[in-house]
């Protein structure tokens, strides 16, 4: 993948397609057990030489399943708290949390407790600590599942915008306006 590419993986339910994606990103072998062959490689080094907190911050995954991935109390400690483990200064910190919450128009959640949130909600929060990280690698698991036609749009955009920066974007979905953006589908089904 090139920077600024955009790839779709589709597949029918089952096909692999997530186990793909923790694969990529080194969850699979760290925390989920499995047998992995072959290299990710990010700029030639093998990330499975790094420990996922190391490469969170040059690839790193939004869950289909948001409660799988937020585990703070309040929205604005969750977006912080990537950020604090990857010891970014405070006044950075709040300048990407700021920026986060405004790109996804969620400013008044910012002290909400997450416990409280919808589910489109949490999605939403969950990306936001992602992009506020602003990794190279943006991995993105079936983001349409149960959001709204608008949120999805302004995913989008979003998108769109982190291929302008030179992000790379992998994500598994099924939804014609992700389909769209893809500069490649890559089909499992088909494989």
């Amino acid at each position: 993948m090139s920077k600024g590419e955009l790839v779709v993986i589709k597949g029918v339910n089952g096909s692999g397609k997530t186990t793909l994606l923790h694969s990529i990103c080194g969850i699979i072998p760290t925390y989920i057990n499995g047998i992995l062959t072959g290299n990710v490689l990010l700029n030639g080094e093998d990330i499975s030489q790094n420990s996922l907190k190391e490469n969170a911050q040059k690839i790193n995954m939004l869950f289909q399943e948001p409660d799988k991935q937020i585990f703070m109390p309040i929205v604005e400690e969750e977006i912080a708290f990537g950020l604090e483990s990857h010891l970014v200064p405070s006044d950075q910190m709040k300048e990407k949390i700021d920026h986060s919450l405004s790109l996804l128009h969620i400013e008044p959640l910012r002290k909400s407790k997450t416990s409280i949130l919808s589910f489109g909600q949490k999605k939403l929060v969950a990306c936001a600590s992602i992009l506020a990280l602003s990794p190279q690698v943006f991995l993105i698991d079936e983001f349409s599942a149960g959001m709204e036609h608008r949120v999805v749009t302004l995913f989008s955009e979003i998108c769109r915008s982190l291929k302008q920066e030179g992000k790379i974007l992998v994500l598994t979905d099924h939804n014609p306006v992700i389909l769209d953006l893809a500069d490649r589908i890559i089909n499992l089904d088909e494989l």
